[in-house]
């Protein structure tokens, strides 16, 4: 009995693996992961800016301060007082950008719906970005 539990035992511990997340894209990569289990992680970030005619235009409409949301989700509020000159090739820190930053899970056919609205419902911006879409900064220009 003895003799058939230790092979038996020996059985489970060679077919065990560890499970976790085998996408070294993630933040929470696992290196020691043999089987994806869902649970990766993935930091987006969203720079968002615009340049003088738009921001005379919102003045013009009412519009001082400027929403971000994600999924409904309100992630970053900017006034409308500075507008941006992106130099190029451009800088994932740049101070005068808005920069939406979310963390993600699942895998990479997860979509999420980000809006730029105004204080009085001027939407700005309204796109669906796909998980897969991850980079290390993506820079968005508003336009109105």
């Amino acid at each position: 009995m003895k003799f058939l539990a230790s092979i038996l035992f020996s059985l489970i511990l060679l077919n065990s693996c560890e499970y976790g997340c085998t996408d070294p894209g993630a933040t929470n990569y696992n290196t020691f992961a043999e089987k994806e289990n869902g649970s990766c992680t993935y930091l987006i970030k969203l720079g968002f800016w615009y340049k003088f005619p738009t921001y005379t235009n919102l003045n013009g409409a009412g519009a001082n301060q400027i929403n971000f949301y994600v999924n409904g989700k309100l992630e970053a509020v900017r006034m409308n007082s500075i507008y941006s000159v992106i130099p190029f090739p451009y800088d994932c820190s740049d101070s005068t950008v808005t920069w939406v930053e979310y963390t993600t899970m699942g895998d990479s056919t997860t979509n999420y719906l980000v809006e730029a609205k105004t204080n009085n419902n001027i939407i700005l911006y309204q796109n669906t970005i796909n998980q897969a879409d991850k980079d290390n900064c993506t820079l968005i220009e508003l336009e109105y």
